[in-house]
């Protein structure tokens, strides 16, 4: 029995959760699919921090324009208070 890298290992330990367990074949076969696998698993793994990163950054620019537009309206209203523009009768 051939000693396996440490790579290799991993490749096998991640094929096994995610296709089962497969019957032994010869392991230099089994080499070239399980890195097919894993950049698979790498490029999946991409695309999904992508979509979180433009989903982070539309959540901020969302959250930056109605900061924006809330402080706008309080500044807008205390200059109105101020030179009294708007008065509350009491």
């Amino acid at each position: 029995m051939s000693k396996l890298t440490l790579e290799e290992k991993r490749l096998k330990i991640l094929r096994n959760q995610l296709f089962g367990k497969e019957p032994l074949t010869t392991e230099k076969v089994k080499v070239v699919p399980q890195v097919k696998a894993i950049n698979q698993i790498t490029n999946s793994a991409n695309l999904t921090s992508n979509k979180e990163s433009t989903y982070l950054r539309n959540d901020l620019l969302r959250i930056f324009l109605l900061t924006t537009l809330a402080l706008s309206l309080e500044f807008i209203l205390y200059f109105s208070l101020q030179n009294r523009l708007i008065s509350f009768k009491f």
